[in-house]
């Protein structure tokens, strides 16, 4: 029990014993009715100051309730009255009914005690439960958000994928430049089928590849796509004294059936960072995807699109810088250096 708790019991059984005292008094002013038979009637005090407070209550007011009564007996002369009332047994029952009271209500005490902390580990496991079952609820809609994202996704790529199956060349060539510009967040891309026998032929563009000028270039210009239909390798240019306005960043070569290039997938404005060999490597999957399609076009279309007739490996001889064993590496670092313009003689990196 807390310092406040047994000022405030101490001070109600002060009063409870005032009480019962005034009691005594008016029943029998003369001996305060220490002369009555049956249990005293300050026992009222006490069994109800033990009723509130359980045992605690009852061992303090045994002493502030009978302490009065016995300082004012000894005041009116009625000691012997006192002393005569211990031997008997009347208020020996009021004394066992105050500590059976004091017991029960004790009993009780503790389990309200119980109950309240059991109460309160609840809704401290309740509590929990609601953080749980929130962050279950964003877990859950950010599940969705992503599957509705990827539903998106799937609907393109069926798309893309009908468009290339669907034997139109420039249809396919269209579907994998959306689809590796959406890859890559590339500014512009450009699909061009290259041979020795005629100019290129532009499948499909996006963008505006010159910043100077929007129109379609002759990608054979491009010191990247040069070494592309050069090595038939993948290129990623690295701009190191500043490239010129046309330079890819990514190219893939499209390859034919003898794994020669009949042409690139080249695109330019790449995010910074976002022109990494990962990159290179997907740029390189969709532009085999396109290959193929392709070659099933120039199958069913015949000798109109023969562009390639007369295209050997490493026909196309364009000055260009290459860094890297292209026996060890799967792609070739184009490195973009201050060099001499085309048609002279090439610089290469050590």
């Amino acid at each position: 029990m807390r310092i406040s708790e047994l000022r405030s019991t101490a001070l109600e059984a002060l009063c409870a014993g005032a009480v019962g005292l005034g009691l005594a008094w008016l029943i029998s002013p003369g001996d305060l009715a220490l002369h009555d038979p049956g249990p005293h009637v300050v026992w009222i005090a006490v069994i109800v100051i033990a009723a509130r407070y359980g045992t605690e209550g009852l061992l303090l007011a045994l002493p502030l309730v009978w302490g009065p009564l016995v300082a004012v007996a000894g005041l009116v002369g009625a000691l012997g009255a006192l002393g005569a009332r211990l031997d008997r047994a009347q208020d020996l029952a009021g004394l066992v009914a105050a500590v059976l009271v004091g017991w029960v209500a004790s009993t009780h005490e503790k389990r309200h005690k119980d109950l309240t902390a059991v109460v309160a580990a609840a809704r401290e496991h309740s509590a929990a439960q609601q953080s749980l079952l929130g962050e279950l609820e964003e877990t859950c809609l950010a599940l969705c958000a992503r599957t509705d994202r990827l539903d998106v996704s799937l609907s393109f790529l069926r798309h893309v994928a009908a468009r290339i199956e669907g034997g139109d060349m420039e249809a396919a060539a269209e579907a994998t430049l959306a689809l590796a510009m959406a890859r890559l967040g590339a500014r512009a891309g450009m699909v061009q089928l290259h041979g020795a026998a005629r100019a290129p032929r532009t499948l499909a563009a996006a963008g505006a590849w010159s910043e100077a000028d929007g129109a379609t270039p002759d990608l054979r210009g491009d010191r990247a796509v040069a070494a592309a239909l050069s090595t038939c390798k993948p290129i990623r240019a690295i701009d190191l004294h500043g490239a010129a306005a046309g330079d890819a960043d990514l190219v893939a070569p499209l390859l034919d059936q003898t794994g020669v290039a009949v042409g690139v997938l080249a695109v330019r404005g790449v995010p910074q960072g976002g022109a990494s060999p990962a990159a290179l490597q997907d740029l390189s999957v969709v532009g085999g995807w396109l290959a193929g399609a392709l070659a099933r076009g120039q199958d069913r279309g015949g000798a109109e699109d023969d562009d390639v007739a007369d295209f050997e490996k490493g026909e196309i001889d364009y000055p260009f810088a290459i860094g890297g064993d292209p026996l060890a590496e799967p792609y070739f670092e184009l490195q973009i250096f201050p060099s001499p313009a085309f048609g002279g003689e090439s610089e290469r990196a050590s």
